[in-house]
């Protein structure tokens, strides 16, 4: 029979592991937390949503620079991105949603800029699920709009209790 302290020894470890276990399946379920940016954008685009309008100036839902926004669809493989952004976009693996089939991507980018590290291109990515905030609207290959012309369209379709009523996508003014 094994002594009381192995055993809360056993215990205390298998409760140890379970975070690393919980994190993984965070990860792979949801993509992971959502960062400051993304729960900001979401809770704005809630609030544009409920204001009943059918377009909205992107730019007005930002408060980072950026000179293009790009969207596309889940399941969208990183040599797609490539192509609709026009250059190689190194942080793909970073994108933990995009396998699901349940979110959608805004990709905000900006100019090319010296940094402590070199020239540098920064790309805010937001992720979006479609039934908490609002299902993709989009071409199936993605769209790419520059920051003076960039529209957000609002569609509402039918009530569905398991999904959002509001479909969006990008498009020129």
């Amino acid at each position: 029979m094994p002594s009381k302290s192995f055993i809360k020894l056993i215990f205390l470890l298998l409760f140890l592991s379970i975070g690393p276990a919980s994190i993984a399946f965070l990860y792979t379920r949801t993509g992971g937390l959502e960062s400051r940016r993304e729960i900001h954008f979401h809770k704005t685009l809630r609030y544009i949503f409920m204001s009943n309008v059918e377009s909205v100036d992107l730019q007005t839902l930002t408060d980072w620079p950026w000179e293009t926004v790009c969207i596309f669809n889940s399941n969208t493989s990183e040599d797609q991105v490539n192509s609709l952004i026009g250059f190689n976009y190194e942080n793909y693996s970073q994108l933990t949603w995009v396998h699901l089939s349940d979110h959608w991507t805004f990709l905000f980018i900006d100019k090319i800029r010296e940094t402590n590290w070199g020239m540098h291109r920064p790309v805010i990515a937001i992720r979006v699920p479609f039934y908490e905030i609002a299902r993709y609207d989009g071409p199936k290959g993605g769209k790419c709009v520059s920051s003076e012309d960039a529209n957000l369209l609002i569609r509402r379709g039918g009530f569905s209790k398991d999904s959002s009523p509001i479909f969006a996508t990008i498009s020129e003014k």
